[in-house]
């Protein structure tokens, strides 16, 4: 999950404009979305939002038994797929498969089996206790991207895994991709002003109801902090933004502290040196991914690959003497509100 809180600045009527700014909101998963946007028809964008994302969860959500995802992970060996009936599945394989390689798999969609093991998945279970090495090493060995084959056959794709328990969970670049979709729709309605927003991943184009570009708030990262805490203003046009975090989603066991985002390399489960990683990239799949990364990675490592990466900037917060500090990307300050 991510945690990016937004805070939209920004009067929800202009009065000054032939049509009115808008929200509509509603849920998808197992988050929410809001969309702001100078369109009319709002019950009818709403409506096509919401058929694009249940056609989307019906292929991606791991809590549907009946999604694409789903029965590729109960399978014995693999799954072949239509490109034109599995579209979402399709361009997931794809650029994750992209993104793991430039990671050097610190983004791993088969991360599931730790997630599992550690508390943090769909199956819910007691806090784990780390002196259970064996079971830790079990989980590990079914980790790992490029263990799957991935062939393309006219306009067919195939997925075979080596062991039937091995999984593949989107989730760390889903809701980016749900909002590069979102958005795709609300340009082919020739709308040039908007805000889309799904569980904190974010793209926005063109200016808010006051004619200004949109700004967007990064959550303080700490348990403690609030909602409207923000620790920093991002300014967003014709971009889209990803927050990652171990501060809220973790638990503590004999004084160890377990976290949600998981090394895919080692198996282990520990706070980063980066407390938040937010990542501003042309289209929100990649900066939801690579924000993950991010914490995974160490800190030099993380930055110096995102300076390589062309339309690509970030901001980490780390506190190592208790204090807040930044560290920023090669271009990022021109996209800092401050």
């Amino acid at each position: 999950m991510r945690y990016l809180i937004i805070f939209l600045l920004i009067l929800m009527h202009s009065c000054n404009q032939d049509v009115p700014y808008s929200m509509i909101e509603g849920q998808t998963m197992g988050t929410t979305y809001h969309i702001t946007s100078k369109y009319s028809d709002v019950t009818e964008l709403k409506r096509q939002v919401d058929s694009l994302l249940l056609a989307f969860n019906q292929e991606l959500s791991t809590y549907i038994s009946s999604s694409t995802i789903s029965r590729f992970n109960q399978s014995e060996n693999g799954i072949a797929l239509s490109k034109v009936r599995s579209p979402h599945f399709y361009n997931m394989m794809v650029r994750s498969r992209e993104i793991y390689k430039m990671t050097g798999g610190a983004f791993d969609p088969s991360i599931g089996p730790l997630v599992e093991f550690y508390g943090f998945g769909n199956e819910k279970r007691d806090p784990v206790n780390l002196r259970d090495t064996i079971q830790l090493k079990e989980k590990l060995n079914l980790v790992g991207f490029d263990k799957f084959v991935f062939k393309e056959i006219n306009d067919t794709f195939v997925i075979n895994k080596p062991q039937s328990e091995m999984t593949i969970d989107f989730s760390s670049i889903a809701k980016g991709y749900g909002v590069d979709l979102v958005c795709q729709l609300i340009d082919q309605k020739g709308i040039e002003d908007y805000l889309v927003e799904i569980g904190g991943e974010s793209r926005a184009k063109g200016v808010n109801a006051n004619g200004r570009v949109w700004t967007l708030g990064i959550n303080t990262p700490d348990p403690a902090a609030g909602l409207r805490d923000f620790i920093s203003v991002v300014k967003l046009n014709n971009k889209s933004l990803a927050t990652s975090g171990n501060y809220r989603n973790f638990y503590n066991v004999d004084s160890i502290t377990y976290v949600h985002i998981i090394d895919p390399m080692t198996g282990m489960s520990k706070p980063s040196d980066i407390l938040s990683a937010t990542i501003l990239a042309d289209d929100c799949a990649t900066a939801d991914a690579i924000a993950t990364a991010s914490i995974v990675m160490e800190t030099e490592d993380a930055m110096n690959l995102i300076n390589k990466i062309d339309g690509v900037e970030a901001c980490f917060i780390i506190a190592p003497s208790g204090k807040y500090d930044f560290i920023y990307s090669n271009n990022y300050k021109a996209f800092n509100n401050e």
